[in-house]
């Protein structure tokens, strides 16, 4: 048990009184003895009620008990009648009596009116800022307080804090001379106690020695008598033995009486208890003898002093506070806030939240066992965790701010952990806050990492497990595929990892379709990388979607290079079109002679299949005429053919309705003519209408874009061609 600890929760010299006269622990709480408090004679129960009387003003009212030992005990029985009689209450009770001793004893300058609220105004302001009481602000004289607070109070600004730090030393040194003063008058009593025993005893030898000397006279006196009666001799032994039986009784009383002042030391905590604390004979006996042997070793320790004896009182009301009424309580719990404050991490308005019942119960295992005071702050932020969590978060916010450690590790210590850690950081610079050495506390014990550490330990983590799946990867490429490792290894890591990426393949889909499709998107891009059959297997897979979804035919595309199928996918994909009909249009550019059958026949089928002459024909683009005798389903609808051309080429039909018939048959012969000069010179015309090579029709670019089939992605022409 720790003595230093317990004297620190107990710092009060004096408990307030109980509120009611029936209260079990009134008691003299500065263990003035009944001969000073008492100076007329009364009866018991009157000095009983005087005694109580007095504590509990002393307690509630700006007076001490000091000052009370120059009021008449009966003037206090008196002033006691006559306000219960008055009073609705207790708290009306000992103020109508404290005003009746300002009225009539001047000499005790007792503060009224305006001075009176002042001082509990004061003493309020003192109590919350430091460990005293109400009633230990008492002991200091309430005047002489009072006009040092008011003066401090004035000089500072009105500031409450400062005012209280610069009158506590002056308090404190008013409260000691007090208690010094109380002291010399027990030990006064004491001796003249003494001294009363002393006198007692004498008295009580002289009697027996005056009773020893009769007794000798009297058998001298019966030696002489002769020839006595029966009778007569019968009665002198009874009465020697009577005298000599008082004779030892007396003496007895004499040593019984001396044995009385011989007392156990728990006899002794007991009667220190009664004289300083508000605890009385009969509270007492409310604890059994091992309770009060617990606390005896406080008491022997410090010479049963009245500062081993308010800590007592203190432990017993935190060991049993049901039998103390709310005044009480409300004072000893004070005291434990104000220890957790001064030494723990506690601040002053998250002890005001924690319930006194709460208090007490940690301090009665404080009490009973090796803990210390940070036991109240670690069971108090186990119990009430949202009284601490504004202060932690507030710490972790700052750290995470101003010193970049990270939120989520930070969020892992625990509130208690965290708190400490900074009340130590707190004391080691002086009383001020220091993040700096927190944060380097954090990362040091706690293993808190920078939020640059995280990313990295992320990005470190992230890289392994891409690295650890790419490997999957590629293993998959070489197993499903005709790939080697030797192909793979030389195109690295890196240049996988880009393609991966930009294409959006899924590096833990393993499934066929994703790796072959893969596989296709590294030829096409890196194709001197792979043989020639790899090379012609992705450039086929080309040629079929060209044959299927244009005009171009498996003739003309297997004359076609595999390198310009590639080279013209690869121009597609990074023109952002990815067109399925882009090679086709590439082929018509580069190779129009692989085409010049192919458009003689689309002439010839239009003018046989539709209304639209040769001449009419003749005036349209190949790429034009090529699509509109095509279908992707086999047949080709020529009504829909000739539509389509003529809505493309409404100039072409509006100049054929103007010419009359004369002009209609010579133009006519005129237009085969032409026909048959240009269907033996494709090539020639190709020169002169295609895209990209000198054409100068403006209908090329509109007619590309309403004819060619829509974009489609190679990516999806894969994914569909590998399901």
């Amino acid at each position: 048990m720790k003595l230093k600890k317990l004297l620190l929760v107990s710092a009060s010299a004096l408990a307030l009184g109980a509120v009611n006269t029936n209260a079990i622990w009134l008691g003299d709480a500065l263990g003035t003895t009944p001969a000073i408090v008492h100076a007329q004679e009364l009866t018991a129960d009157e000095a009983t009620l005087v005694t109580e009387i007095k504590n509990m003003v002393a307690g509630l009212e700006p007076v001490n008990l000091e000052q009370l030992l120059n009021v008449k005990d009966e003037d206090l029985l008196l002033y006691y009648s006559d306000a219960l009689e008055t009073s609705a209450n207790s708290d009306e009770l000992y103020k109508a009596i404290y005003d009746d001793l300002a009225a009539n004893y001047p000499e005790l300058s007792l503060l009224i009116g305006e001075q009176y609220d002042a001082y509990r105004r004061a003493a309020e302001a003192i109590a919350a800022a430091s460990s005293y009481t109400f009633s230990d602000l008492n002991m200091a004289l309430p005047s002489t307080t009072l006009a040092l607070y008011q003066a401090e109070f004035n000089a500072n600004g009105e500031d409450v804090d400062a005012t209280v730090a610069a009158i506590l030393p002056e308090i404190e040194t008013a409260v000691k001379e007090y208690i010094e003063r109380r002291e010399q008058r027990e030990a006064e009593a004491a001796e003249s106690a003494e001294e009363s025993s002393q006198e007692a005893a004498e008295e009580s030898t002289a009697d027996s020695t005056e009773t020893d000397s009769s007794s000798e006279e009297e058998e001298t006196s019966e030696e002489t008598v002769e020839e006595s009666s029966e009778e007569a001799t019968s009665e002198v032994p009874v009465e020697e033995n009577s005298e000599e039986e008082s004779t030892e009784e007396d003496s007895t009383e004499v040593i019984e009486s001396s044995e009385d002042v011989i007392l156990s030391d728990l006899d002794k905590m007991k009667a220190s208890l009664v004289e300083y604390s508000f605890l009385t004979e009969p509270g007492l006996t409310y604890f059994d003898e091992a309770t009060l042997n617990t606390y005896l070793p406080v008491a022997v320790a410090n010479n049963f002093s009245a500062e081993s004896a308010l800590a007592i009182q203190d432990m017993l009301v935190s060991e049993r506070p049901d039998l103390f009424i709310e005044e009480q309580i409300q004072g000893v719990a004070d005291k434990i806030r104000a220890a957790a404050v001064a030494e723990t991490p506690m601040l002053q308005a998250q002890a005001a939240e924690i319930p006194n019942a709460a208090l007490l119960s940690y301090d009665k295992v404080i009490n009973t066992s090796d803990n210390g005071v940070e036991y109240i702050f670690n069971r108090s932020t186990e119990d009430y965790p949202e009284v601490f969590a504004d202060e932690a978060n507030r710490f972790r916010t700052a750290l995470n701010e101003s010193y970049g450690l990270n939120e989520e590790d930070l969020a892992a210590v625990p509130d208690v952990t965290l708190l400490w850690e900074e009340y130590y950081s707190y004391l080691q610079a002086g009383g001020a806050e220091d993040l700096e050495e927190l944060a380097a506390v954090m990362q040091a014990k706690y293993e808190v990492s920078t939020d640059d550490e995280s990313s990295e330990a992320e990005s470190e983590s992230d890289s392994e497990d891409e690295a650890t799946e790419l490997d999957s990867f590629k293993e998959a490429l070489v197993s499903q595929t005709d790939l080697t490792n030797e192909q793979v290894a030389a195109l690295g890591d890196e240049t996988l990892q880009s393609v991966l990426d930009t294409f959006g393949f899924d590096v833990t889909d393993l499934t066929e379709g994703n790796v072959n499709g893969f596989r296709r998107m590294l030829i096409t891009y890196y194709p001197d990388n792979f043989t020639d059959e790899q090379v012609n297997s992705v450039a086929n897979l080309l040629r079929e979607s060209s044959v299927s979804a244009t005009p171009m035919t498996m003739d003309i595309a297997n004359q076609i290079p595999s390198g310009d199928f590639l080279t013209w996918s690869r121009e597609s994909i990074d023109t952002g079109g990815n067109d399925i009909t882009y090679p086709f249009q590439r082929a018509l550019e580069t190779y129009p002679d692989l085409f010049r059958d192919l458009v003689i026949q689309a002439k010839s089928d239009l003018v046989g299949n539709t209304a639209l002459t040769q001449a009419q024909v003749d005036q349209m683009q190949f790429v034009h005429l090529l699509f509109a005798n095509f279908s992707a389903e086999g047949e080709v609808d020529y009504s829909a053919a000739e539509q389509y051309l003529r809505d493309l080429y409404p100039e072409v039909f509006e100049s054929e309705t103007s010419t009359d018939e004369s002009s209609e048959t010579s133009s006519e012969s005129e237009s085969t003519s032409v026909s048959v000069s240009k269907s033996t010179d494709v090539e020639s015309e190709n020169q002169e209408t295609l895209p990209n090579t000198g054409e100068t029709n403006a209908w090329w670019i509109g007619g590309v874009a309403v004819l060619l089939i829509g974009v489609a992605g190679y990516l999806i022409y894969r994914g569909r061609k590998a399901n």
